[in-house]
């Protein structure tokens, strides 16, 4: 029995597959509705999907900066991703897996700042995003 199954054997969860995926994944995110895995990989400059049904890689898709961190608004369609030490917030269109905006956040990474973690709220679509380092400090975005 390996750690994993015996960590969760008493809610049933256990390893069922392990699927291969290139550089060093930071974080991921499931959007259900499309059957989903959006998987950061900070060092390749690349997003990598995986479908969930059938537990194999259906693309990957490179950044122009890094990926670090990534958040889902499932009713919006999109998908959040950070850049950590690039300082900036990327919007994805979850259908079509196009770019649809970009931004800098709020501390640029010159100034010892990085863009590390994102949520998103369902409900108000607010998003959050956490900068370490020297700042501290965790910026919300409000829809306009």
């Amino acid at each position: 029995m390996c750690f994993t199954s015996r960590l969760f054997a008493g809610i049933g969860l256990v390893a069922a597959v392990m699927v291969a995926v290139t550089g060093e994944p930071e974080a991921v995110v499931i959007d259900s509705d499309s059957h989903t895995a959006y998987l950061t990989e900070f060092r390749g400059h690349s997003v990598t999907l995986v479908d969930t049904a059938t537990h194999a890689v259906s693309r990957t898709s490179l950044n122009r900066e890094s990926s670090f961190a990534v958040a889902l608004d499932p009713a919006l369609h999109t998908v959040f991703l950070t850049s950590g030490a690039f300082d900036s917030i990327t919007m994805n269109d979850t259908r079509t897996h196009q770019l649809t905006a970009s931004r800098r956040t709020a501390h640029p990474y010159s100034d010892g700042h990085w863009t590390g973690g994102i949520a998103v709220d369902a409900t108000t679509h607010e998003i959050y995003v956490i900068h370490g380092e020297h700042s501290r400090t965790i910026e919300i975005l409000a829809p306009a």
